[in-house]
């Protein structure tokens, strides 16, 4: 875990006697991604769920579907304030790296358009 990131959620710890870890209201998973990434060739994490009345489906990301075909990606990140995710857990790191409350701006990739969304991250789960 990088020093920067214990030094702020260990003051939080020993003053709020827990961790609030922030969020998008995204969610996805490394299998899932894995298998996506390798049949369409895009690198990036594949939004596969929006929760309701997040930042993120305010800012109207969209979540993979399923079809008959298979899979349609919605949305895929593919930065967070300019540096490049191509797992959850890199995703996941580059919060570590903020409060909740804080804005970062995600690069999308969605039907071979790129386009920049900015989100305040919110209390997760």
């Amino acid at each position: 875990m990088p020093v920067d990131t214990v030094m702020r959620v260990v003051p939080q710890l020993i003053s709020e006697g827990r961790y609030t870890r922030p969020s998008l209201g995204l969610e996805s998973d490394d299998d899932i991604n894995d298998r996506l990434k390798r049949a369409s060739g895009i690198e990036g994490v594949f939004v596969l769920r929006v929760d309701p009345g997040s930042v993120a489906e305010r800012a109207g990301l969209v979540a993979a579907q399923r079809t008959r075909r298979g899979v349609a990606p919605g949305d895929i990140v593919t930065a967070m304030n300019g540096k490049p995710v191509s797992r959850v857990g890199d995703l996941l790191a580059r919060l570590d790296d903020f409060r909740v409350g804080q804005s970062v701006e995600l690069t999308l990739m969605r039907g071979g358009e790129v386009r920049t969304v900015r989100l305040e991250l919110e209390p997760g789960s």
